[in-house]
């Protein structure tokens, strides 16, 4: 059966091209981890708020200890205080591509 709007020698102007579209979507999510050092002789605590705005209650970071938090999504914010309830805010952190680690000192949460 022959085609009807057939163009003769149409193939020669057919042009593929391979376009590269990895750099505008992300095709893996990032899962990113936080370490909190308490190296103080008091109670700290942390709590999260997920990018949905969702808020956690606050934990408690005992003296002496450490919490590592795994499989963290970016834009998630850390609040830590330097008291165990909650209380005084003492350091803000939005979760970025790379973990990080944060040493309480018995006063402050100083960033490493």
């Amino acid at each position: 059966m022959e085609r009807l709007n057939a163009v003769s020698v149409s193939g020669e102007y057919l042009l593929i091209e391979r376009v590269n579209l990895l750099p505008i979507y992300a095709t893996e999510l990032l899962n990113v981890t936080l370490t909190l050092n308490n190296r103080g002789t008091g109670s700290a605590s942390y709590d999260l708020v997920l990018p949905s705005g969702a808020n956690q209650n606050p934990v408690i970071v005992a003296a002496s200890s450490s919490v590592v938090l795994t499989g963290l999504f970016p834009r998630t914010r850390l609040n830590l205080y330097s008291d165990a309830s909650g209380g005084t805010l003492n350091y803000t952190y939005v979760v970025a591509a790379v973990g990080r680690t944060f040493d309480f000192d018995g006063t402050n949460w100083i960033p490493q």
